[in-house]
């Protein structure tokens, strides 16, 4: 059988296609159904959700960094006093206290250093943490409506 450079041609492309296929669903998040859109006055963020234990406790300790667009959802089964801490952290956090569908406390440019907890001073079921500024930014504060 004759190969002609037209084959030889289109032989590659079809390599070329199905490497680039697999490099793009290697590069997609694996946990899709991990990651929840959250719109603040108008801004989306694409947070990742923390569900286990193990996840909540890290939190975004001993990452370099949180994309513009980023932020981190914890979702507690019920509204309480739930306190945070700032362990392995490498960059400032805003951390946002929810409670149904507005923002009920929120402790703005908490230092990557910070070695104490941050604790509300109301019960909250969800709490979302974003690069340290963006609350004050984006206007986002007590009372403001938050979608899921």
């Amino acid at each position: 059988m004759r190969i002609t450079n037209n084959g030889k041609l289109l032989s590659i492309l079809i390599i070329l296609v199905v490497f680039m296929g697999g490099m793009l669903w290697y590069r997609l998040p694996k946990h899709s159904n991990n990651i929840k859109t959250v719109s603040i006055n108008g801004i989306e963020f694409k947070a990742e959700i923390a569900r286990s234990e193990a996840e909540m406790s890290l939190g975004l300790g001993k990452r370099k960094n949180l994309c513009r667009e980023c932020a981190m959802l914890f979702e507690f089964s019920k509204s309480g006093y739930s306190s945070f801490w700032m362990k392995d952290m490498k960059f400032p956090l805003d951390i946002i206290w929810i409670d149904g569908d507005r923002v009920v406390y929120v402790a703005e440019n908490i230092a990557a250093d910070y070695n104490g907890t941050i604790r509300p001073t109301i019960k909250a079921s969800r709490v979302l943490e974003i690069n340290a500024g963006f609350s004050r930014i984006y206007g986002i504060g007590e009372g403001t409506k938050i979608q899921f």
